[in-house]
C-alpha cells in the first residue's frame, strides 16, 4: 500500500483549567570575611507582593468578573474544582488591592482621554447589594467615557451612587471640546461652558421615530419611516467607514453625511410646525429639534 492522500478534520476540545503552585528559589549569599552584607536575588515583579496571587491569576480574575460578569462567589467554586481553595473574601480583597495598584494606569488613560477634543459619555444603572448606608434596591450608576485617538480609543468607567449633574461636572472639569451625550439634563451645566459644545446621540434621536412607527396602522408608511430611512443613510456611512482612516472617514462624512444632515434639518423645519406636539411623532421631532439646537 502507498499513501495517496489524507483527510483532515477538526474538532473543538476543552483543556480543563489547571492551577499550580509556582515555587521560587532565591539563594542568599554571605561574605566569608563579613566585609559585605548578605545578598539575595530580587523577587519577580508582582502586582501584590505580599499575597500568593500571581499576576496571571489576577488578570484571569479581573477578566472573569468585569468582562464575563462572573461573581467572585462562582470564581471561588471554579478555583475549588481546580484544586485551589480561595475564599471569596480573599478574592474580593485581591480585586480591591489590584484596583489601587492600577490607579496610575487609570490616571494615564484619563490624561490621554482629556487631550482630545471629542468625547462620548453615558450613564447606566447598576445595583449594589451591600453598599454602606444604602438600600439594596437603590439605583447606582456607572458613568462611561470614551475618547482619545480614533485608532486606539480610551474607555473609562467611573462608579457613582448618584445620577446628578455633579458627576459629569467633576469628570469633565479639566476637559474642553465636543461632548457627545443624550438629552439628559445633567449634562447641561457642562454644555453651558464656553469651552464645551454638546453633540447629541443619533441612537436616542432615532428611538422616538421608531416608537412612532410602532403606533402606525399595520402596513402604513408614514413620516416617521422617512426619518428612519434618512438616519439609516448616516448609519451606513459609519458602518462602511469603520475600517478606514480618520481622514477617509472625514471625507465620507463631508460628501454623504453632511448633505443628509442638511436634508434632515429641512425636513424637520417643514414638518415640526404641522405635527401635533403631544403625539409620538411630535415628541420625537421636538427631541431631535432640541438636540440639534443644543
Amino acid at each position: 500500500m502507498v499513501e495517496i492522500g489524507e483527510e483532515i478534520s477538526e474538532q473543538l476540545t476543552i483543556i480543563p483549567m489547571k492551577v499550580e503552585a509556582v515555587t521560587f528559589h532565591r539563594k542568599r549569599y554571605g561574605c566569608p570575611t563579613r566585609e559585605h552584607a548578605p545578598i539575595i536575588a530580587e523577587r519577580p515583579p508582582q502586582v501584590l507582593p505580599k499575597s500568593n496571587a500571581s499576576n496571571d491569576l489576577l488578570a484571569m480574575l479581573i477578566t472573569a468578573k468585569y468582562v464575563d460578569g462572573l461573581p467572585l462567589a462562582r470564581m471561588e467554586y471554579i478555583l475549588g474544582r481546580a484544586g485551589a481553595i480561595v475564599p471569596r473574601v480573599t478574592l474580593a480583597r485581591w480585586m480591591i488591592q489590584t484596583a489601587e495598584k492600577l490607579k496610575p494606569l487609570e490616571d494615564a488613560m484619563n490624561q490621554v482621554l482629556t487631550q482630545y477634543p471629542v468625547l462620548q459619555i453615558d450613564e447606566t444603572p447598576v445595583q449594589v447589594l451591600k453598599e454602606k448606608d444604602r438600600n439594596p434596591s437603590t439605583k447606582s450608576y456607572m458613568w462611561v467615557r470614551k475618547g482619545g485617538p480614533p485608532e486606539r480609543p480610551v474607555v473609562l468607567y467611573r462608579y457613582a451612587p448618584s445620577r446628578g449633574k455633579e458627576v459629569p461636572t467633576d469628570l469633565l472639569k479639566d476637559w474642553q471640546g465636543h461632548l457627545m451625550c443624550d438629552g439628559y439634563s445633567a449634562y447641561n451645566e457642562v454644555g453651558d461652558r464656553d469651552d464645551v459644545e454638546l453633540l447629541t446621540c443619533w441612537v436616542h434621536a432615532r428611538r422616538g421615530f421608531v416608537d412612532a412607527i410602532k403606533l402606525q396602522p399595520k402596513g402604513k408608511h408614514g413620516r416617521a419611516n422617512d426619518m428612519v430611512k434618512m438616519i439609516a443613510t448616516l448609519y451606513k456611512v459609519e458602518k462602511e467607514s469603520r475600517l478606514l482612516t480618520s481622514e477617509e472617514r472625514f471625507r465620507a462624512r463631508q460628501e454623504i453625511s453632511k448633505p443628509m444632515l442638511d436634508e434632515i434639518r429641512h425636513w424637520l423645519d417643514v414638518n415640526l410646525p404641522i405635527t401635533a406636539p403631544k403625539s409620538a411623532l411630535g415628541k420625537a421631532m421636538a427631541y431631535m429639534d432640541k438636540s440639534g439646537r443644543a
